[in-house]
């Protein structure tokens, strides 16, 4: 999620990252909703066991983001079941 200094949500900001999966790096892009969270969705190809994802940057007027200093503390992944052939 993405907070102010007072640790209120930030709507509109827009935050970009990376996803590493295997041998393939897929640049993510996503705005924050009222909560203050974001949504990425991506396709990890079948085989692969893990992945990684890296926020890049988090841009929203002048609100500064630092990386070494607002590391992302929480990632809630989803996975689809059932069989697609």
């Amino acid at each position: 999620m993405v907070r102010t200094s007072l640790d209120e949500p930030v709507e509109g900001a827009e935050v970009t990252a990376e996803l590493t999966a295997g041998d393939t790096v897929r640049q993510l892009t996503g705005t924050t909703k009222k909560d203050g969270s974001v949504t990425f969705r991506a396709t990890v190809p079948r085989g692969i066991a893990s992945a990684r994802v890296t926020v890049t940057g988090v841009r929203y007027q002048d609100l500064a983001y630092y990386g070494e200093l607002d590391p992302v503390d929480s990632l809630d992944l989803g996975r689809p079941t059932g069989n697609h052939g």
